[in-house]
């Protein structure tokens, strides 16, 4: 019968760097699927907050402030106000964890909603 420990030791000195790959990977995704859902969530608190005081005075500053009150490293890409419509796109550059081992040093997330008010009802889709 013959000895087969130095072909076990040989594959598992293969197979570790795929493995720690991986699971660098998975790390990596599910933090970014974390931020994604942040900003999504930011971007859904702050039309809303924009569609109840649509008729204040300066509200493009006011929603721009709240943007950065809850996320200093989120950017406003663009913001339409209009009538009873709001669109807000913001953006987010994070840096990635362990996604540099193949190349990729930051991501970015975009979030793009919009905000109607229709017969006092509010309604805030993705797009």
């Amino acid at each position: 019968m013959k000895n087969n420990k130095g072909q076990t030791l040989v594959t598992f000195v293969i197979m570790l760097p795929i493995i720690i790959i991986l699971l660098a990977a998975i790390v990596d995704i599910g933090y970014m699927y974390m931020e994604t859902s942040k900003v999504n969530s930011i971007n859904r608190l702050v039309i809303d907050y924009g569609l109840d005081n649509l008729k204040t005075d300066s509200i493009d500053t006011k929603i721009t402030n709240l943007v950065k009150e809850n996320d200093e490293q989120l950017k406003v890409k663009e913001l339409k106000i209009e009538d009873n419509k709001i669109k807000l796109e913001i953006e987010k550059n994070m840096k990635s964890i362990f996604g540099q081992v193949i190349g990729i040093k930051t991501y970015k997330i975009v979030s793009n909603y919009e905000g109607i008010l229709k017969e006092n009802k509010k309604q805030i889709i993705k797009g």
